[in-house]
Parts: structure tokens; C-alpha cells; sequence
């Protein structure tokens, strides 16, 4: 695996940690607490100076161990309301979330502050008593301890505002689509190899089941990133066409086929541990390298919505907006070809992907079954497609693809709906996607 993918990797697992920021802020405090006491040690501060401490060691240490036990008890008060958030969140929007709370750099930097401030106080008590002997008081460090548990002061009531606001459904659905934005900058358009636009073109294929050597999955787990520079590399380096058979937020059973290379014969037991090496299992899906993922969260929270434990149309309407803005952002971008070749023109790789229509598919299936029942579900379901199928440059089978499943929300909601006014409602919207979809491929035949 690639120093790149590692360190991705890396990222993404430090980035959704709540230990790393306050780690890192609780080693700062511990530096900043030396560089205080040889400040103390080595520098007389005037006894006028309002922003220094002027009480005597008793004071000093009162002052420090006040502020100390007020941190770990306020830390032990955060981390309880952290942890009833996530529970909440968990509950209301689904465990896959909790990864997003965990994410929170705010949630990690009121921790570290907390933390921080309680180690800085320790070490200047300890400070203390090493100055008594020399007749001196740690003025410099009681008072960066004192302007801590102001700034600590300020993070709490920061945190009660923040943590408030991040689980409402608002907040929670408007971070899921920032994340689905970015999660498509960055993989399209693909860099693994040479890839043309998406097109329906004839490619010879090697017989890879007949004449390739199959690379089969050590490990168990979801797919969590494919090391994209490596194999290319490997590619071209042995003269290989590879065919890898999972793509990225696929479930990979042990000993499951995972890459397929041709010609075999090339392939020996130390190339072929590299080729699996290229493969990274996880025990959770991740955005890594998954789009289908953050579509999935937004539709998770649309289906949890309509369960009849909740019953909450609203947040299922508002997750149905945000999959409609990205499903607009994702029609815009040209998807790669499967069909991956180098810089000379040579067939190197053959990719499964997830194309638009299976991100259609597994964005509105599940929301057309739950929310069949309720007519301001299904019709914004209606309306969101028409805008899609409104956006899309020239009508294709994307646009055949929306039409499609407009007709199936129109009928299983029609089935269910009793009222005229609702079924009429619901009528001229499925018209109005018709029309759209007939525009656009009325302007494809003019081409």
C-alpha cells in the first residue's frame, strides 16, 4: 500500500476520534506549563502588573487547585453530555451519524481545552512547591492557569450553544450534504488511470476467469479504499490487465475474488500479495472512497423519519431535498469509464463503479416504499425529480432512468392516497416530469 493511501486512511480515522485534538492540546499545556516556570525562574515581573498574579504560595496553590478541580469536573460534565448527544443523535437519525458528531473539531477542541487546562493546573502546583525552596511564587504560570479557566469559561458556554444546535435535523442534514459535496469533488473526475468519459463504446475484454489469476480477500469487512496509484503501477510495470471485481463500500467476505489479472502466468505469490495489499477492509463503511455513503446517511435519516416510531414528514422532506441537490451536483459531473488505460493507449484496468442510475436507485427505492403512505412525502419525491430531470443538459437514459421512477412513486402513492385533491396533487406532478423528461429528449433527437 501506497505512503499516500496510508495516510489517508490515517486521516480519516484521526479526523472521526474524539482522543487525537485533546491529546495534542493536553502535550501543548504540558509544554507551555515548562515554558512558564523557566519564565518564573528566570524573569521578575513587576508587582504592579495587573494581567500577573500577585498573591503569595498559599494563594497560588489555592487559586490552582480550585481551577483544576473545577476542569475535571466540568470535563466529566461534557463528555456526559457528549456522550446523551450521540445517543440522541443515534436514536433519531441512526448509528452510521455518530461518525459525523465524532468528527466535530469543536466537540474535540472544548474536550482538549477542558483537559488541557487541568493538566496545565497540576503541573503549576507541582511548580509550587519546586519555587518555595527558592523563595519565589510561580506568578506567570497561576496567571496563564487563571486566563485558561476564562477561556474555558467561554468554551462551555460555547459548547451548550453548539452541541444544542448540531442535533437538530437541520444542522445534521445541511453537514451530510457538505460532506457528500465534498466527497464528489474529490473522486470525480477519477484519477485511477486514463479514463474516458462514460459512453457506451466496445472494449475487448481478456478472458479473465479462463486465463487470469484470481486475488482473493484475506480479511472480512466493507471496502474501504482502493490504493489507485499502486495498482497502476503494478499494471504497467507487468504488463498486467487487472479487473477488480469490488468497488469501494462493498461488504467482502473472506476469501471472496476481489481482483482478477491477466495473463496469469505473469502473476507469482509475491506479485500477488501485493495486488491484495492494494485492497483496504474495514469493519465500517467510510467517504474515503465511497459516494454511495453519504447518500445512504441522508437516506437513513429519511426512512428512520417515516418509521412509525418517530413520524416525522418533515425531516424525511428536508433529506429529500438534500439527496435532490446532490443528485443534481453528481448528474453534472462526467462519470469515468470502467475501462481504465495508461498513457499510451493500452487497456490496463477494468473498474466496477457505481454508476448515477444505482445512486438513483439506492437514494429513492427505499424512500418510495416507506413514503408511498404520505402524500407530502411522495410528492416532493415528484418534485425533486422533475427539477433533476430538469437539470440534466440533454435528455439520455439518466433522464429515461428519473422518468422511470417517477411513474413508480406516481402509482404505489396513488394506490394508497383516498382524497381527490391529493391524487390530483400528485397527478400534476408526475405530468410535470413527463413533460420535462420529453423535453429533454426531445432536445437529444434534435441533436
Amino acid at each position: 500500500m501506497s505512503l499516500g493511501t496510508r495516510l489517508e486512511k490515517l486521516l480519516e480515522d484521526v479526523r472521526s476520534s474524539l482522543w487525537f485534538v485533546p491529546s495534542l492540546m493536553t502535550i501543548a499545556s504540558f509544554v507551555l506549563s515548562l515554558v512558564a516556570l523557566r519564565l518564573d525562574l528566570d524573569h521578575q515581573f513587576p508587582d504592579d502588573a495587573w494581567y500577573i498574579f500577585s498573591g503569595g504560595p498559599a494563594g497560588a496553590g489555592s487559586v490552582l487547585s480550585t481551577i483544576a478541580g473545577s476542569m475535571i469536573g466540568v470535563t466529566g460534565v461534557t463528555f456526559s453530555i457528549t456522550v446523551v448527544a450521540l445517543s440522541l443523535a443515534s436514536q433519531q437519525f441512526g448509528p452510521r451519524l455518530l461518525r459525523n458528531f465524532m468528527s466535530d473539531r469543536s466537540v474535540q477542541i472544548v474536550l482538549g481545552t477542558f483537559i488541557a487546562t487541568f493538566v496545565f493546573c497540576l503541573l503549576g502546583l507541582q511548580a509550587i512547591d519546586r519555587t518555595a525552596e527558592l523563595n519565589q511564587v510561580p506568578r506567570l504560570s497561576v496567571s496563564i492557569g487563571f486566563g485558561l479557566a476564562l477561556a474555558s469559561l467561554a468554551v462551555l458556554i460555547y459548547f451548550i450553544h453548539h452541541i444544542t444546535r448540531s442535533i437538530q435535523a437541520e444542522t445534521v442534514l445541511a453537514n451530510v450534504s457538505n460532506e457528500m459535496h465534498q466527497a464528489m469533488d474529490k473522486l470525480y473526475p477519477a484519477t485511477l488511470g486514463e479514463a474516458g468519459p462514460e459512453d457506451e463504446r466496445e472494449v475487448a475484454i481478456p478472458p479473465f476467469e479462463a486465463e487470469g489469476f484470481t486475488v482473493r480477500s484475506r480479511h472480512s469487512g466493507y471496502l474501504q479504499a482502493i490504493d489507485e496509484d499502486e495498482v497502476m503501477e503494478l499494471a504497467v510495470k507487468h504488463d498486467l490487465v487487472l479487473e477488480i471485481a469490488k468497488h469501494p463500500g462493498e461488504f467482502v467476505a473472506h476469501g471472496a475474488p476481489v481482483l482478477r489479472a491477466w495473463p496469469g502466468s505473469r502473476v507469482d505469490e509475491r506479485l500477488g500479495k501485493r495486488l491484495e495489499g492494494i485492497f483496504v477492509v474495514g469493519s465500517r463503511k467510510t467517504p474515503q472512497q465511497d459516494l454511495a455513503f453519504v447518500f445512504e446517511q441522508l437516506v437513513e435519516v429519511a426512512v428512520r423519519a417515516l418509521s412509525p416510531g418517530v413520524n416525522d414528514p418533515y425531516t424525511a422532506v428536508s433529506a429529500i431535498d438534500r439527496l435532490g441537490d446532490g443528485l443534481a451536483h453528481l448528474a453534472c459531473r462526467r462519470l469515468p469509464s470502467p475501462h481504465r488505460e495508461d498513457e499510451t493507449g493500452s487497456l490496463r484496468l477494468v473498474v466496477s463503479r457505481m454508476t448515477f442510475e444505482a445512486v438513483v436507485d439506492l437514494s429513492l427505492n427505499p424512500l418510495r416504499r416507506h413514503g408511498a403512505t404520505d402524500v407530502a412525502v411522495a410528492h416532493r419525491l415528484l418534485v425533486r425529480l422533475g427539477d433533476l430531470a430538469g437539470s440534466m443538459r440533454t435528455g439520455d437514459r439518466r433522464v429515461r432512468h428519473l422518468a422511470d421512477h417517477a411513474a413508480r412513486v406516481h402509482l404505489e402513492a396513488a394506490a394508497e392516497v383516498q382524497a381527490r385533491a391529493d391524487r390530483d396533487l400528485l397527478d400534476s406532478a408526475h405530468r410535470r416530469v413527463v413533460a420535462i423528461a420529453a423535453e429533454r429528449m426531445a432536445e437529444r433527437a434534435e441533436r
